[in-house]
């Protein structure tokens, strides 16, 4: 899908654009959002092996390399790792 503020590609299961920030509204989706981040944290507990990876600090979302805000919660990401 499209960011509707910046026109970028992002994910489908994004909340907040990862580029530009904006919110991404969807209707009815609420309750599916909230279960999804819920069980994001459960998995994220569970002690699996994986490379290097950045995360939000505020949620705990995965970010990806060139993130400048996270998709989950719309923190901004900032410092050198955010360039």
């Amino acid at each position: 899908m499209r960011c509707p503020s910046c026109g970028a590609e992002i994910s489908d299961e994004a909340l907040y654009c990862p580029y530009c920030g904006a919110q991404v509204m969807r209707t009815g989706s609420r309750p599916v959002d909230q279960l999804r981040r819920a069980m994001g944290r459960i998995f994220e507990r569970l002690p699996i092996k994986r490379g290097p990876q950045a995360r939000c600090p505020n949620c705990g979302a995965e970010l990806g390399p060139e993130a400048r805000f996270c998709v989950n919660c719309g923190y901004t990401r900032t410092g050198p790792e955010a360039s």
